[in-house]
């Protein structure tokens, strides 16, 4: 049986959706009493799915790459920026999984870490087929992501709900819920993500996409994220302004740099109104210095301002360290391992909880020199896609950028992660409207006059029939 090139990726991005929902599902955990060292047993049902997902990834990018569309002729300007993405693409690979393997100070056993990064050239690869597909097969799986963890509220709270020393961020809501997600910062933006695909293609049934919003609406707001939260009131009323804006303004053409300075715009806005209305007391802020002075530890989990600050800012002290310990190509991709974090007392810190301290931390200044570059060109062709997508590639990199302030959003260290399958649509869509073909004036032109003239000879044709 044949499989296409469009079908191969779709399922394959379905199934990066859904396997992690599902190991976790039988994974058993309790998000009330949680063992930040415990690693998943080679024997336990878990690490077969994993396994097993692995071989299924690796038979449908085959698939994709061998059966990918060809032949699609670009104008020049586009071909080149369709170049520069994965040019972009590689420097990241490099400086973030391929020199840090080789030259930082520990290697990675086998070659695990490369499973993500060669997900990328797939994903940029598969830019020449159709997106809908694609797009329509991971807001479903997304649907059902999200309403599998509401049932599991429910069912199996222990396994979705944390409620023992939980950061409480809204008065009315006592608890923080995990979802089927690795934890609630990781499930929020998928949740937005959604979101984000059904304004840009929703459902035919309006039923569909009221239950999808509300679905996705309870995930964002249960897991209280306070990143995916900014991130959703600066970026939604944009996209969906610019989405939605009626047809005449449309074919006016909204430049997407306008989009950028109202995102801007709104931000600062957004900070100060919070900051005049709220009142917020920033003492905390004091607490934490002095606490680091005295050099002690905050408590995870508890919820105070202070102790959140606290944490982060004493692992992004342990991040900076690392990098000027090992200055150019870092600790190597097993750094925020579960080695690393027992090794400098932190078990809680899975990562550097800020994606450039992730990239010193890991990749040191070729880490970091390939992010700055990365995301110079991610931003620049998302503008130059934005009028194409209508706003969609401009939003999800609003959101990767917001969530890079306080979360690692370009992770591509393992295929179970939600974190990679952000990063993995990001690259799709940008290949996908910079290879789309747009057909010229002059293409349509040619196109009346064929018409015209095959009707002209059919005249001819039938007139000389009606003669004879």
């Amino acid at each position: 049986m044949k499989v296409s090139g469009s079908g191969a990726w779709a399922s394959l991005l379905g199934l990066l959706v859904l396997v992690p929902t599902l190991t976790i599902a039988l994974s058993g955990r309790d998000v009330n009493q949680l063992d930040f060292a415990r690693d998943v047993s080679p024997d336990s049902v878990v690490a077969l799915i994993g396994r097993v997902t692995v071989l299924l990834v690796a038979l449908l990018a085959a698939a994709t790459l061998v059966n990918s569309g060809r032949g699609l002729a670009l104008p020049t300007v586009s071909r080149r920026r369709a170049g520069l993405l994965l040019a972009a693409v590689i420097l990241f690979i490099l400086g973030h999984a391929v020199l840090p393997s080789l030259f930082g100070r520990e290697y990675p056993d086998g070659f695990n870490i490369l499973y993500g990064p060669l997900l990328l050239v797939v994903a940029y690869r598969a830019g020449r087929m159709s997106s809908s597909g694609a797009i329509g097969m991971v807001r479903f799986s997304l649907v059902l992501v999200m309403l599998a963890g509401l049932l599991a509220m429910v069912v199996v709270p222990d396994l979705a709900v944390q409620t023992y020393q939980a950061p409480v961020r809204l008065p009315f809501i006592e608890f923080r819920f995990w979802g089927l997600g690795s934890n609630p910062n990781n499930i929020a933006p998928l949740a937005l993500v959604l979101v984000f695909l059904l304004i840009y293609q929703p459902f035919k049934s309006l039923t569909a996409n009221v239950f999808a919003l509300v679905v996705a609406g309870l995930t964002i707001l249960f897991a209280q994220s306070q990143t995916t939260w900014t991130a959703a009131l600066i970026v939604l009323p944009l996209y969906g302004f610019y989405r939605l804006i009626p047809k005449p303004i449309r074919s006016a053409r909204v430049d997407p740099y306008a989009l950028v300075s109202m995102i801007v715009l709104s931000t600062v806005g957004l900070i100060l109104l919070v900051w005049e209305v709220a009142q917020v007391d920033f003492s905390f802020m004091t607490d934490t210095a002095v606490e680091l002075q005295r050099g002690s530890a905050g408590n995870i989990g508890t919820g105070e301002a202070a102790d959140s600050l606290l944490n982060r800012v004493e692992i992004w002290q342990v991040a900076v360290e690392t990098w000027r310990e090992n200055f150019w190509f870092g600790y190597g991709p097993k750094a925020w391992g579960v080695d690393f974090r027992l090794a400098e007392g932190m078990p809680y810190a899975f990562s550097a909880h800020n994606q450039l301290m992730q990239s010193i931390s890991i990749g040191g200044l070729v880490g970091l020199v390939s992010l700055l570059v990365y995301l110079l060109v991610l931003g620049y062709l998302s503008l130059r896609t934005a009028e194409d997508s209508h706003g969609l590639t401009v939003a999800v990199l609003a959101l990767i950028i917001i969530r890079g302030l306080t979360e690692t959003p370009l992770d591509t260290d393992t295929l179970l992660s939600g974190e990679l399958l952000i990063h993995l649509l990001m690259v799709y869509l940008l290949a996908v409207f910079l290879w789309r073909k747009k057909p010229s004036l002059r293409s349509r032109r040619s196109r009346r006059r064929s018409r015209a003239r095959l009707r002209s000879n059919r005249q001819r044709e039938k007139a000389a029939v009606e003669v004879g």
